[in-house]
């Protein structure tokens, strides 16, 4: 009885182990699809994308402008915890914030128009920067053998973005092109009223 019991009890263990690890994968699948699903409507509309920032060697930024100029939006990475070790769940936060740019009359900033809002969690950095710009008529990221003088037309923003939960990976290396991009607006006034990290 002692062996079958055993037997029947290693046989739930590693079904209740392979249930987990599905799910874990479920899960960091779902985060990164989610914020992809996102940016495909916001990011493909954008008239302006800036360059990218890294402070403090933890915080990564990048703004971006809706299809209406004066409506801004940042976007901030936080690894401050990333773990080292493989193994444990990513520590970085994809997190959005909204302003319109300008002041009040009274010289003030204008307040956000929303807080923080998160995103994707459980991401990691590797050691490419997780986000990187285009501007007007540079050279594809991906060079196809045929139509190699090929410029882009529009203002792109490339996500290189993975999530770890557990042991589970799950990645997205995408390019979005900003439609309502020109070279007419390489610059921005989205400055005007940003709010502080």
């Amino acid at each position: 009885m002692s062996i079958v019991m055993i037997v029947f009890t290693t046989g739930i263990a590693q079904v209740y182990w392979a249930n987990g690890r599905i799910e874990n994968s479920a899960v960091a699948q779902s985060q990164l699809n989610v914020a992809f699903q996102r940016f495909d409507r916001e990011l493909r509309y954008a008239s302006w994308i800036g360059q990218p920032e890294l402070v403090d060697s933890h915080l990564w930024y990048v703004e971006f402008a809706e299809a209406d100029p004066t409506r801004c939006n940042r976007l901030r990475l936080d690894t401050t915890a990333q773990p080292s070790a493989g193994g444990q769940n990513g520590a970085g936060v994809l997190q959005l914030i909204r302003w319109t740019r300008g002041t009040w009359p009274t010289g003030d900033p204008k307040p956000a128009t929303s807080a923080w809002a998160t995103i994707a969690s459980n991401l990691v950095v590797g050691t490419d920067p997780p986000f990187d710009t285009q501007n007007v008529g540079a050279m594809p990221y991906a060079t196809a053998v045929a139509g190699q003088d090929f410029k882009t037309a529009f203002q792109r923003l490339r996500f290189r973005l993975t999530t770890r939960v557990g042991n589970n990976t799950a990645a997205v290396d995408t390019t979005f092109s900003a439609v309502n991009s020109a070279k007419a607006t390489q610059s921005n006034g989205c400055s005007e009223g940003r709010p502080t990290p």
